[in-house]
């Protein structure tokens, strides 16, 4: 079973299955980021912009690797 997100970004809204994604970036500053699956679109949160998607997207991040992300 799928961890599903709603996400708005760009003026679109996205119903993103994270098990499909393939690879998560995190970079220093605060900067998450992913290509989303079949679409090929890459997305780039951050806690300011996405507050809600970022902290949704960083528990299932660390709840299916087991590392905190600082």
């Amino acid at each position: 079973m799928g961890h599903w997100v709603k996400i708005n970004y760009e003026r679109n809204v996205y119903v993103v299955d994270l098990e499909r994604v393939s690879a998560f970036a995190f970079t220093p500053n605060g900067r998450l980021s992913f290509y989303l699956p079949e679409g090929g679109t890459h997305m780039i949160l951050n806690q300011q912009g996405h507050p809600e998607a970022f902290q949704q997207v960083m528990d299932y991040v660390e709840k299916s690797t087991g590392h905190t992300l600082p």
